[in-house]
């Protein structure tokens, strides 16, 4: 009985003892499963992909990488070596970036991109002198230069103490009267222009004012700048500023700081900014358009209304504004003297110029815009030809060279977006300040 219960019972014992084992290789064939499910980097050294899905956390497909059972696609990441953003299929260069080309994605064909946008322009100090340049206009004292020690009028004297870079001009200084009225004072009352309507006549509608003229059967509306301390006896330049697309008269002032020219101007210029319609401007249909008419009673009212010398008449343009400056000086050549073209393009005419563009224009590019704007004043100029456009720095305004004295061009690029940069004003105001 005891041989009996033993045998069953080492039968017994044997069957579980092979179950166990039986078990433990199940359990083991089970773990080597779950390891495989487990295994979630691919070969690219990124996590798996569920069945083609999942591509959330900044991560993207990989679909050359799958994994060891053949149906889930291996990710990558979003960001290269170099902390930027890839680029898919070597495109979506777009929100301020560039490409880097040393760096690739774990593919390799993917270039990773770098931040293009420029650091933020200096607060502009109170009226600095102009960097010097190739053939400068300008000496640091802030007074033109003259040409081979000739050229003292205009109510300029010598500044014996100064020479420009070439070493053989003296740099010019405002007489001791600079500023007042009559023709020996410098600025606005010492031009030889013609004295508009309004010169004589009392005027104290004075500092900022909204305000707004017919034109046609059209109400239109205008910003209007004049100095606290506005003399009628004095001649003052007419200074008309074009806003950009879906903008306002406001913008010239709040968004590219003309207040600073205001200052600088003092009682030497009258401003204007006009208010587009539809927050646009449009030269199209050439001496009819709306716009156009709007320029001609703008300089019609205010030389009733004010002292304006007739012969500096001013118009500066952003964007959509520049676009419209730059036809408007060809339809109204005999009414302008001087424009300022910032980050747009067109035509011109043979009138003195400054082009400002910045390299980064996300809106208007660069090239070949800049390049053609500068092209067609400096050709219609008689300037040299080619010109020197390409050899000037980023961040300054220099005098392109061979250009007539009376016709002159002024190139000012900088490493920026669309936006008119402060830096740029001061250089601004001693352009339209050289027309006397």
């Amino acid at each position: 009985m005891v041989l009996s219960f033993s045998r069953k019972h080492l039968s017994l014992l044997m069957l579980l003892t092979l179950i166990a084992c039986g078990k433990i290789n199940v359990l083991n064939q089970r773990g080597d499963d779950q390891n495989q499910d487990l295994a979630l980097n691919g070969p690219n050294g990124y996590p798996y992909c569920t069945n083609g899905s999942n591509t959330g956390g900044g991560y993207g497909w990989d679909t050359s990488v799958t994994d060891p059972k053949g149906k889930h696609s291996c990710l990558v990441p979003p960001v290269g070596s170099n902390g930027y953003p890839y680029c898919t299929n070597g495109s979506n260069t777009g929100g301020g970036y560039g490409w880097d080309p040393s760096v690739r994605d774990p593919r390799g064909s993917h270039s990773c991109l770098v931040p293009t946008a420029p650091a933020p322009a200096p607060a502009p100090a109170p009226a600095p002198a102009p960097a010097p340049s190739p053939n400068p206009k300008f000496g640091p004292n802030g007074y033109p230069y003259c040409t081979n020690g000739s050229n003292t009028g205009g109510g300029y004297g010598w500044d014996v103490s100064l020479t420009d870079p070439r070493g053989s001009h003296s740099c010019l200084v405002p007489p001791a009267n600079n500023g007042g009225s009559g023709n020996n004072g410098g600025g606005g009352g010492n031009s030889n222009g013609p004295a508009s309507s309004g010169c004589g006549i009392s005027n104290t509608d004075t500092g900022l004012m909204n305000t707004g003229i017919k034109v046609g059967s059209t109400q239109r509306t205008f910003i209007r700048v004049v100095n606290s301390n506005y003399d009628s006896s004095r001649k003052h330049a007419l200074i008309i500023g074009f806003h950009g697309a879906n903008l306002d008269g406001n913008s010239p002032r709040r968004d590219h700081r003309w207040d600073l020219v205001e200052n600088m101007a003092g009682d030497d210029a009258i401003f204007i900014y006009p208010n587009g319609l539809g927050g646009r401007w449009d030269a199209s249909s050439g001496s009819g358009s709306q716009d156009v008419q709007l320029f001609d009673e703008l300089v019609r009212t205010q030389s009733a209304a004010y002292c304006i010398d007739q012969n500096r008449v001013f118009v500066h343009g952003f964007s959509n504004g520049s676009y419209f400056v730059n036809a408007l000086v060809g339809l109204r050549t005999s009414a302008i003297r001087a424009v300022i073209s910032v980050a747009g393009a067109g035509a011109g005419a043979r009138l003195p110029a400054m082009v400002i563009h910045g390299t980064s224009d996300q809106y208007v590019s660069y090239s070949p815009n800049a390049k053609n704007t500068v092209d067609n004043y400096t050709r219609q100029n008689s300037c040299t030809v080619p010109n020197s456009f390409s050899s000037v720095p980023l961040g300054t305004c220099q005098l392109m060279d061979g250009c007539p004295s009376n016709l002159p061009v002024w190139y000012c690029p900088w490493n920026g977006p669309h936006h008119w940069p402060e830096f740029t004003l001061t250089y601004v105001w001693q352009f339209i300040q050289s027309f006397q």
